[in-house]
């Protein structure tokens, strides 16, 4: 029997639309139109604060899988758009995955999944013996198996991917399993899989060998991963919540801090007296919450400065960065940011 389900989980986000117009630009077909065609084109707009009905997103993915099977170039469309998926507008969650010490510590983003992607959608590991899985399951009310597997077989290649990144081209999957039946692009998946693939199944999962868990990955930065994963617990206490206007025991002061600045970048030329305004409270009370949390305005500024800087770095020069997080000089602020991840922003730049 599938368990009750609050229907405020049918409405999940859209912020991933820029990269969907990506892949169906590779894919040859409009997806402005498919957009429009279900009175949404409002999301072009504004696609960080889009949320839409899930029935509303399985009919767009389906149509996305339609026209591209009838191009007939052998392009299944949940690929591609795993493929061409990038981390731009996520900068923390790039820096906690490309920094983790292993896949398991890495795995830790997954309890993020509802909060930044779909409320109804849980992935999870489970191990027995020498053997792991990915499992995942959708909760949503309405669920079917023809509706959510593209969902499913883009999730999984992603999955894939990073893991192939993480592990300098190595895959560590040896089958997939899915719910749903073979179709047009089958092949197209187990080509991109690169392993066997069963239709049909009970669950749907990822199945490898338990020890890649653990392995020891080369891209691991534990002062940044360690800073990341700070950040993104911030953001996941405050999901949902109206941070410009914080509720006294909504999220830690700290939490609310860290996300604010992670939003509004200006923010990051006030001091802690100003923080406080914003926050509507009093200098000393915002520091003495602070201080019982185990945290300083001066930890959590730096907090803010190094999101922004991953951020920037992609697109502006090491002075310009500096200055729009208000360091004199370049020198200071490369000196910030060795402290902050143990690295120079030019090698963080090439990593």
């Amino acid at each position: 029997m599938r368990p009750h389900v609050d229907r405020s989980l049918d409405q999940v986000s859209f912020h991933t639309v820029p990269h969907w117009l990506r892949a169906a630009s590779l894919c040859d077909i409009d997806l402005v139109d498919i957009l429009r065609r279900e009175g949404i084109d409002a999301v072009l707009s504004t696609p960080d604060q889009a949320r839409i009905a899930r029935p509303t997103l399985e009919r767009i993915m389906a149509a996305c899988v339609r026209a591209t099977w009838a191009r007939q170039r052998g392009l299944h469309f949940p690929l591609v758009l795993a493929d061409t998926f990038a981390f731009e507008y996520m900068p923390d969650m790039a820096s906690f995955v490309s920094s983790a010490p292993t896949l398991r510590d890495a795995a830790r983003i997954l309890d993020l999944v509802p909060t930044l992607f779909d409320p109804g959608l849980r992935m999870r590991i489970a191990e027995q013996g020498h053997a792991a899985r990915l499992q995942m399951q959708y909760i949503h009310q309405d669920e079917t198996v023809q509706g959510s597997s593209p969902f499913v077989e883009a999730a999984f290649a992603l999955c894939i991917k990073l893991s192939r990144t993480l592990q300098g081209g190595q895959s560590a999957v040896s089958s997939i399993s899915f719910r749903h039946a073979a179709h047009e692009g089958s092949s197209a998946c187990e080509r991109f899989f690169g392993a066997p693939v069963s239709y049909g199944a009970p669950i749907d999962a990822l199945w490898f060998d338990r020890a890649f868990l653990d392995r020891r990955l080369r891209g691991a930065v534990e002062a940044l991963f360690k800073s990341s994963a700070e950040r993104l617990e911030a953001v996941r206490q405050v999901s949902g919540a109206v941070v410009d206007a914080p509720v006294e025991g909504q999220a830690e002061v700290h939490a609310q801090l860290a996300h604010l600045l992670a939003r509004q970048p200006e923010l990051l030329q006030h001091d802690l007296a100003g923080m406080a305004a914003v926050l509507g409270l009093h200098p000393r009370t915002l520091q003495r919450r602070l201080r019982a949390e185990g945290r300083t305005f001066g930890q959590v500024l730096d907090q803010g400065r190094l999101h922004w800087a991953q951020q920037w770095l992609g697109s502006m020069t090491v002075e310009e960065v500096a200055l729009k997080l208000g360091f004199a000089d370049r020198t200071g602020f490369s000196q910030a940011f060795a402290r902050w991840t143990g690295m120079t922003p030019a090698q963080f730049r090439k990593r």
